[in-house]
């Protein structure tokens, strides 16, 4: 199953790159949590529901206009997958373009994301799923 929670996450990250926030949706459980909180933007928190991550979700491309995620690493931890993203785009109001790395720590059950833990680097998110690089 874990092998199929990694394809899984790679079609949600495509759909959100293809189609935008609304086909991304559709892979998270109504339930999801997203842990923001060790985010370095104002907007760090944990966001609890489908409509509270979908307004984060506005709230990014209210910023950072159209930004795309590319996979750089993606790890097989069971029931959860680590991501190493790249984030690439350009400010709408400042042009300024966004490129940075993050990796979320998504648990994934019942073929839906349930939880999205934001962090820094992949060795904080295999330390945090009980593993290390």
């Amino acid at each position: 199953m874990s092998q199929e929670n990694v394809e899984f996450v790679r079609h949600a990250v495509r759909a959100f790159n293809e189609e935008g926030a609304d086909a991304a949706a559709a892979y998270y459980d109504p339930a999801v949590v997203l842990d923001n909180t060790q985010s370095p933007f104002p907007d760090a928190g944990v966001y609890r529901g489908l409509e509270s991550v979908r307004g984060w979700f506005d709230g990014l491309a209210d910023a950072f206009g159209e930004i795309r995620y590319e996979i750089e690493t993606i790890r097989d931890l069971g029931d959860q997958v680590a991501v190493l993203l790249r984030v690439r785009g350009r400010a709408p109001h400042t042009g300024i373009e966004i490129d940075y790395r993050f990796t979320p720590l998504i648990t994934v059950r019942n073929s839906k994301i349930v939880r999205i833990d934001r962090f820094t680097s992949l060795d904080e998110a295999l330390e945090a799923a009980g593993l290390s690089e």
